[in-house]
């Protein structure tokens, strides 16, 4: 029987659509933590967040798409259509301002989720860019919209300068192994150089692949579906980072239904990811602090894609939460002084998007589950 299928970007897309959804879990109460501040705004549909070299804090735009050419669209009765409005933008000194433009996107002409670049890491002065996308049969869909530019969706992309080339073709792997099984559907939507080697999530493919020098990827992980209280749902993995202790770390989403305290962080050991936190929900991003915190970003699904920012402490068992109210949020960062970053708005209207600043002073708003 053909199982049905959640990409990230579909869950977003689907979480749209059921706001007013309730779960067993109350709402969360926003009020008792101070708002973030705002440290970029005119983001479209920003993504996942990194820091660069010199300090600047990088943050990923998936972008409008464009005018075309254009395909089904996916969970919308729109078309998404192909335009080059993905970018990276760079934040520093209290200033933004692009630094790579012209990256694929497709997202529908009216509004809505796009596919685009989803993740950006750095290693020295190269970028590495996750374009995410392009959602059912990946390899027919890029066909389908013939341009050179729809090559970019469901690739990591290396930028140098002016640089520009594919260095991993996670789509086109999903599409010739199809290694979790049908339905086919594939989004490149986390990446990560650790220093030896690349790292790509592709979360509708339930999948963590390694990407070789010469451009072949190589299967790490397929995350199987998992049951809690009764309910089955896929694993769904989410975002890429590296540890404190160098070992490379997945956060997963889940799936349909989204339980609550069902998402795990997953830590690789001896060839393998191996649970090392649990209890989170509709976990879609993680970073670490300096003093070996955790700090995962949250996104409640059913309940409008309000999300928040849990941490916890190096003892591995205190949590408290350190953001909360936010609106779509889809990435996360922390710097040395144990600030927290989140992107917001993430599958808002162009220009909604911002990154907001928390201080995070240890203070107890304990979230024990």
């Amino acid at each position: 029987m053909k199982r049905v299928r959640f990409s990230f970007i579909s869950l977003i897309a689907l979480a749209s659509t059921v706001a007013t959804a309730t779960v067993a879990s109350s709402p969360l109460n926003a009020s008792e933590l101070p708002p973030g501040a705002i440290v970029a705004s005119g983001l479209d549909q920003p993504r996942g967040l990194t820091w660069a070299a010199n300090g600047a804090l990088l943050v990923t735009e998936a972008g409008h798409g464009g005018d075309g050419p254009c395909i089904a669209g996916v969970f919308t009765g729109d078309e998404m259509c192909l335009g080059d409005s993905g970018a990276v933008t760079q934040i520093r000194h209290g200033r933004q301002r692009r630094v790579v433009t012209g990256l694929a996107s497709i997202a529908p002409q009216a509004g809505g989720p796009a596919f685009g670049p989803s993740d950006v890491s750095v290693d020295g002065r190269r970028l590495f860019v996750s374009i995410g996308g392009p959602g059912p049969n990946p390899v027919e869909a890029r066909h389908v919209l013939g341009e050179p530019l729809a090559g970019q969706l469901g690739t990591v992309q290396r930028i140098t300068g002016h640089e520009q080339r594919t260095v991993g073709d996670v789509a086109a792997f999903t599409n010739a192994n199809d290694p979790d099984g049908p339905s086919l559907e594939s989004n490149t939507n986390s990446v990560l150089a650790d220093g030896h080697t690349l790292w790509a999530v592709d979360s509708a493919g339930n999948t963590v692949v390694g990407l070789g020098r010469r451009g072949q990827v190589t299967l790490r992980q397929v995350f199987a579906d998992r049951t809690l209280d009764g309910t089955s749902f896929e694993a769904v993995p989410s975002s890429l980072a590296l540890g404190p202790d160098g070992a490379v770390y997945v956060s997963d989403l889940t799936g349909f239904p989204f339980p609550e305290g069902g998402s795990i962080v997953w830590r690789w050991e001896h060839d393998q990811f191996v649970p090392y936190s649990e209890g989170f929900t509709g976990a879609i991003d993680l970073a670490f602090g300096e003093d070996g915190s955790l700090y995962v970003l949250e996104v409640r699904l059913l309940v409008g894609g309000i999300g928040r920012v849990v941490r916890q402490a190096p003892d591995g068992v205190t949590r408290s939460v350190v953001a909360d109210g936010l609106t779509f949020p889809t990435g996360i960062a922390v710097d040395d002084d144990g600030a927290v970053y989140v992107s917001v708005c993430g599958v808002c209207p162009p220009g909604a998007g911002q990154v907001l600043r928390f201080p995070d002073d240890h203070d107890d708003h304990d979230d024990r589950r």
